[in-house]
C-alpha cells in the first residue's frame, strides 16, 4: 500500500486561491491521530459531530452501525462479518464543492486487468479496508487476516493491499474527506494534521452548515411538527382504544354505548 507524500508546494496550494478558505469552529490541532478519536453511535468523530448543527451536514457511512446495515446494502454474509470493525463515518461533499477541494481528479482505477475492478465488484469490502488502514491504523497483515483469503499469507496481503487501494479510489470519487483531497485517495500518514484537511473541513462546515441555517431551521421545524403530529395521533389512538374497551364493557353489562371521539 502506498501513500501520497505531500510536497510543500501541494501543502501551500490550498492557500493560493485554488481552494476555498472559510472560517469554522474547528481546532487548529487535534489531540492525536484518528484511531484515538471518540466516535458517536454512527461512527462520526465527536469533535466534528458535536459542533452545533454539524449532524445536518452530509456524512458518508463508510462502515454502517449494525442496525443500519441492511439499509446500507451490507446484507451479504462476507461483509456482515466486517461490521464488527465499525461503525465509521466521515464528512462528504457533493460534486461542485469536491471539484474545488480535490487536488486533482482521480486518474486511474485500482489497476485490475482482465476482471472487474474491486471497487466495482466488492465496494463495501473496499470501503472497510480503506477505513481500517486510514482511520484505524490497522496493518496490512491485520486486514489480510480479516479477509479470510485462501491464497496463503503473501496472497492475502496482496489482496488486502488491493482492497485498500480500491477503497481509497472509491472514497476519493465519492467526495469523502480526507480521501477526496489527495490523488486516488492516497492520503499521507499524518493526513489529520495537514492544513488541506482542515481547510476542507471548514469549507464543508461553511457550505452545508453555516450557509444553510434557514434550511436547517426549516428541517428542524418539520421534524418537530411531525413529532407533534405523531404524538397527537398516538394520544387520539389511545383515547379511541380506551373508549372502545369501555363500549365493550358496557355491551357486556347491557349499558348504553358511548361513541368514540370524532
Amino acid at each position: 500500500m502506498t501513500r501520497h507524500e505531500s510536497t510543500s508546494a501541494e501543502k501551500s496550494s490550498i492557500r493560493k486561491g485554488r481552494k476555498p478558505s472559510f472560517a469554522g469552529p474547528f481546532p487548529a490541532h487535534l489531540e492525536g491521530p484518528p484511531e484515538v478519536w471518540t466516535l458517536n453511535e454512527l461512527g462520526c468523530p465527536e469533535w466534528i459531530a458535536r459542533i452545533p448543527d454539524a449532524d445536518y451536514g452530509p456524512w458518508r457511512l463508510i462502515i454502517p452501525p449494525a442496525h443500519l446495515a441492511a439499509n446500507a446494502g451490507w446484507t451479504d454474509a462476507h461483509v456482515q462479518r466486517l461490521l464488527d470493525d465499525g461503525p465509521a463515518a466521515m464528512p462528504q461533499v457533493a460534486k461542485a464543492l469536491a471539484a474545488k477541494l480535490r487536488f486533482r481528479d482521480p486518474s486511474r482505477g485500482s489497476g485490475e486487468v482482465g476482471r472487474p475492478r474491486l471497487e466495482q465488484s466488492d465496494p463495501r469490502t473496499c470501503h472497510w479496508a480503506a477505513c481500517l488502514s486510514d482511520l484505524r491504523s490497522r496493518s496490512e497483515a491485520d486486514i489480510a487476516s480479516r479477509l479470510q483469503s485462501k491464497g496463503g499469507e503473501r496472497g492475502a496481503r496482496r489482496l488486502a493491499a488491493r482492497h485498500v487501494t480500491a477503497g481509497r479510489i472509491l472514497l476519493n470519487a465519492e467526495g469523502v474527506l480526507p480521501w477526496l483531497l489527495w490523488p486516488a485517495g492516497e492520503i499521507p500518514t499524518s493526513w489529520w494534521a495537514e492544513p488541506r484537511f482542515h481547510e476542507a473541513l471548514r469549507a464543508w462546515y461553511h457550505v452545508y452548515v453555516a450557509d444553510s441555517r434557514e434550511v436547517i431551521a426549516a428541517t428542524r421545524e418539520a421534524i418537530a411538527k411531525g413529532r407533534e403530529a405523531a404524538l397527537a395521533h398516538a394520544a387520539l389512538r389511545r383515547t379511541v382504544d380506551e373508549n372502545l374497551a369501555a363500549r365493550g364493557a358496557q355491551q357486556g353489562q347491557g349499558g348504553r354505548l358511548t361513541p368514540p371521539p370524532s
